[in-house]
């Protein structure tokens, strides 16, 4: 094939001029996919950010001066009794936060002398994993150590 002179746009062949439509075409159609699947996939990772099953860990200690005879945390629907639980002894849960749009812990506890609380503390939602340390004094129940974060295995405790 001879050299197109300086100056000179350079002619194409009849296959050149064929393909050159396909060849376009194709790109686009690729282009297209391409920015389609991307999307797809940036669209997922936001759904199962917000909307997918994360997970929690409470830890209940009793941090009065007597035993917990009867007790019972409830979150996101899902109720753990902790009874019997000693002074300075704990009790550690796991629970689902799917569907679960801004709950705090509900504990009541029943102490060995009768004396009963009942508080809401803490605050959990979806989109994160949780782990909180919930603390029964003998008039209060407090949020101690609190985590939030996207994964339970990278929280500390």
């Amino acid at each position: 094939m001879p050299m197109p002179e300086a100056g000179r746009p350079r002619q194409l062949t009849r296959w050149q001029l064929a393909m050159k439509p396909r060849h376009v075409a194709a790109l686009k159609m690729a282009r297209r996919v391409l920015i389609f699947a991307l999307g797809t996939l940036a669209a997922q990772g936001c759904v199962r950010a917000v909307y997918g099953t994360h997970h929690g860990r409470v830890k209940i200690v009793n941090g009065s001066d007597e035993t917990i005879v009867k007790g019972d945390v409830v979150i996101c629907g899902q109720r753990f009794d902790f009874d019997n639980l000693r002074s300075n002894e704990f009790r550690t849960f796991l629970y689902q936060i799917a569907g679960c749009p801004g709950q705090d812990y509900r504990v009541a506890v029943t102490f060995e002398s009768g004396d009963a609380i009942i508080r809401r503390v803490g605050y959990v939602t979806n989109g994160f994993d949780f782990s909180d340390e919930v603390i029964v004094k003998r008039d209060n129940i407090a949020l101690g150590y609190a985590w939030v974060g996207d994964r339970l295995d990278d929280s500390p405790r």
